[in-house]
């Protein structure tokens, strides 16, 4: 039976944060798709704003796991819940 782990209030905050800034970048993918109009010659364009959003994001999880001394991984993925470390004991 897997245990569920409650997050202390500085998880559970950059949680809300990683939330919330998942908005900006589809907001930008959204609106870098709408520019690219699927011309080829705004390719390169739409690959670069798509890297950009996610640099952004990825930049900003970062920033609020480390503020609130956590790990990037869990800010993005949350505890771990698994018993694979309990098979063959």
């Amino acid at each position: 039976m897997l245990g569920l782990v409650e997050a202390g209030d500085l998880e559970e905050a950059c949680f809300v944060f990683v939330g919330a800034a998942e908005a900006a970048p589809q907001l930008a993918e959204s609106n870098a798709l709408a520019a690219y109009q699927f011309n080829p010659a705004w390719l390169q364009t739409y690959n670069s704003a798509l890297v950009s959003a996610d640099v952004a994001f990825l930049t900003a999880v970062n920033t609020a796991a480390s503020a609130n001394g956590i790990s990037p991984t869990a800010a993005l993925f949350g505890p771990v819940l698994t018993t694979w470390a309990a098979i063959g004991k």
